[in-house]
Parts: C-alpha cells; structure tokens; sequence
C-alpha cells in the first residue's frame, strides 16, 4: 500500500474496491493491521467502509484494536468466532453509543443506494454534495502531507443558445458527450461532478496550477475536436467553454475560499472573451507586451532534447532543428544552417525525429511559415511555424508523455 504520505486516491478506492468485492478481506486483514508497517489511513478506510463514521486516522487506529479485543473477548464467552464486522457493530452502537439505527444490508444493495446518492444520475458523474465532502477530505490530507491540489470550474459558452435552437432534450445530449469527452481525460483519482445547470467541477488531487492548467487545454482541445467531426440533426455544433482554475494552497486554504477563487477566475476568463481558461497566475502573464497577444491555446516550451526535419513537399533535402516551443497550432523552431528562398515559399512537411528517449518517424505535420528571425552573428535562424490543421489529441499525447513541457 506504502506509506501514509505516500498514499494517492487511486490507492485508497482501490483498496476500498477490495473490501466491497471480496468479503474475508476484512478478517485477512488484522495480521497486516498489526503490524508496525501497516499505513495508518487503512484504519480509517475500515472503520469507514463498515459503519459509515468519518472519524481521523488516529482515532480509526484507536478503535481498530479496541475492536479486535472486544472481537476476542465475545468469541471467548460464546467460544465461537463472531468476526470482526459483528464486534465492530456491537463496539459501535452498544459500547461507544455512536451508531444510533444500525441496519442489516446486502452489500451490493447499499452500494447501489449508496451510488445513487453520489452521483447525477442523469449525466454519469457525481453531484455538487458529494465532490463537497471528497474536497474536504482532500484539504486534511494534502495539508497533512504538504501537498497542493486543483480545482477547475467549467462553464461551458452560450449554451443557452443551444437550448433555445434545438430544445433541451437536444441540450441534454450535448451536455451528455461532453461530460463522456471529459471522463476520457481524467486520471482515476480525479473527481468531475455536477456544479449547476451548465457549469461543471472537478477536482485534481496532487496537481498543481501548471499541471491543472494543462489537464484544462487537453479537455478543450479534445473537446472541439470531438464535436468538429460530428453533426447533430445535419447541422454542426459548435460547443467550447471557459473555465476558472484555483490551487491549494497558493490561491486558497479553504473550500469555499477555493470555490470563490475558481468562480472569479471563470469570471475573468468570460469577461475576456470566453473560450479561455484563467487562473492567478494569467494576470502575470498579462502585464506589459504578453498583454497584446491573446493566444487562443497555451505555447509550451520544450525542455527536453529533441530534433525535427524540415523540408518542402518538392525537396528530399531538409534543414535540421530543434523545437524551442509549441502549441497545437504552431511550433517555433531553432535552425542552425542557412536556409534558401524556395524553402520559405514551399509548403512544409515537419517530422519530429527525436523528443526525449523517442523517436517519433510517423509523426509528420504540414504547416508554412510566418516569421523569420535571424540571428547573423550565431548562424541561428528561428523560424514560427503555422500548422496547416491542429496537432491531434493522439500526437499531443504523444508529445506530452515524450516532452517536459513549460507553459510559455
């Protein structure tokens, strides 16, 4: 499992996965649990997953072992094994006087109300009540642990508009597909409900303000992109958002004053020109001349070592350089040779040949050039590149687990 500070979401609910499908995991489990090397959140996680109570970790540990002992100590009178689950329901509501109207549930039954209360039925994803209680958890462990964590805030643009032209059981289905676009793109500790109406939430665990940043892009590219190659009763949809992002806990170190921070951000970014994504650090990047060129989608700086061919469609012969950063959109690119008039008239082929540890010989992308900055006394050509179709949500994936990327 690893240790407390070590311990991820993915950890926890797959520990919790464990308990709900395989019933001895509870009873299996004391030799682990008394153990110097046990981590202290399974305490909790098991007290939790029994009875209901949400009690600290400490605390849970505390009860755990009263439970064993008040475990052996009914066994010893009736000289039978009463089990662990029925020692903790008779510590609980006859001895600690904490559980008041105790039921008798068939598992599969309880999980299934259980989801019913987490979850916005309608869409697939959880509800503003329980990503609440989730946030709260998230607060005590990352502050526990000295670790940060996002929130992000999606409203999606006009979508009134789409309800009011094609009706709300057409709006419906549209905010169906978006929440399946944005599930595709979520790790499994990441939490997305149900803010209100059309806006939506989610929480990013151990991520900061960079990485919810770039979690937010991936989601708006993949989104467009998603409903560009579709068509809804003939016509064509176009659905984009605007979002607001705030980091515990640089932005804030309650949930409410996370939830106002997010809100104002999504604010900003509407009062911007909607379809953008705006957190605290956006108003930096703002100042002085940045302030003039409003980029559609975040350039990113490539860090890490790698190579590219370039040439025209009418040459076998290209120019080798590296890419000093890009967007799906473009690419500005370091040369160092001398490059000829017909290069810069000719449309352009660009192969990516190395980013990191990989090569990438299929991932060939067609653009023509913008800008030339020259740089005589270095023998440095820089060139901006436009990229004649976006950069697709496989090839950026690609590129972001090859590349460590830097927003500009």
């Amino acid at each position: 499992m690893g240790n407390a500070c070590n311990v991820t979401v993915s950890e926890v609910n797959d520990f919790k996965k464990l308990l709900l499908h395989d019933s001895g995991t509870i009873d299996r489990i004391t030799d682990v649990a008394n153990s110097d090397n046990c981590p202290i959140w399974i305490y909790s996680v098991v007290i939790n997953f029994l009875t209901g109570l949400d009690v600290s970790e400490g605390e849970a540990k505390e009860h755990y072992f009263k439970i064993l002992e008040h475990k052996y100590s009914i066994s010893e009178k009736l000289q039978r094994d009463v089990g662990f689950r029925v020692a903790a329901l008779d510590y609980f509501y006859n001895n600690m006087h904490l559980l008041k109207n105790p039921r008798f549930v068939e598992i599969d039954f309880f999980e299934k109300i259980l989801s019913l209360s987490k979850e916005d039925t309608k869409l697939g994803c959880y509800n503003i009540s329980y990503f609440t209680s989730i946030v709260r958890n998230e607060l005590k462990r990352a502050e526990r642990y000295n670790q940060s964590f996002s929130i992000i805030i999606i409203d999606l643009d006009d979508f009134k508009s789409i309800n009011d032209t094609h009706g709300h059981l057409f709006g419906d289905k549209i905010l169906e597909r978006f929440v399946s676009v944005v599930k595709a793109n979520l790790r499994s500790e990441d939490v997305l409900a149900r803010y209100g109406g059309d806006e939506f939430i989610i929480l990013l665990p151990q991520t900061g303000r960079i990485g919810a940043r770039a979690m937010a892009e991936r989601i708006k590219y993949c989104l467009m992109e998603y409903f560009q190659s579709r068509e809804y009763q003939k016509k064509k949809v176009e659905v984009h958002f605007s979002a607001g992002i705030s980091t515990y806990p640089y932005d804030a170190e309650d949930y409410e004053s996370m939830l106002e921070c997010a809100d104002k951000a999504l604010y900003k970014s509407k009062f911007l020109g909607k379809n953008m994504i705006y957190d605290y650090l956006e108003s930096e990047r703002m100042n002085g001349a940045v302030a003039a060129e409003k980029r559609r989608y975040v350039r990113y700086h490539v860090l890490t070592e790698n190579a590219v061919d370039i040439h025209s469609g009418n040459s076998f012969v290209g120019i080798d350089g590296r890419i000093v950063n890009i967007s799906p959109h473009g690419a500005f690119i370091e040369c160092n040779c001398n490059l000829t008039t017909n290069l810069l008239q000719q449309p352009l082929s660009i192969v990516l040949k190395k980013l990191g540890n990989n090569g990438f010989k299929n991932l060939k992308i067609k653009g023509s050039i913008i800008r030339v900055n020259n740089e005589t006394q270095a023998l440095k050509f820089y060139l901006a590149l436009k990229f004649d179709s976006m950069i697709n949500a496989s090839q950026w994936n690609q590129i972001e687990q090859s590349a460590r990327l830097v927003p500009v």
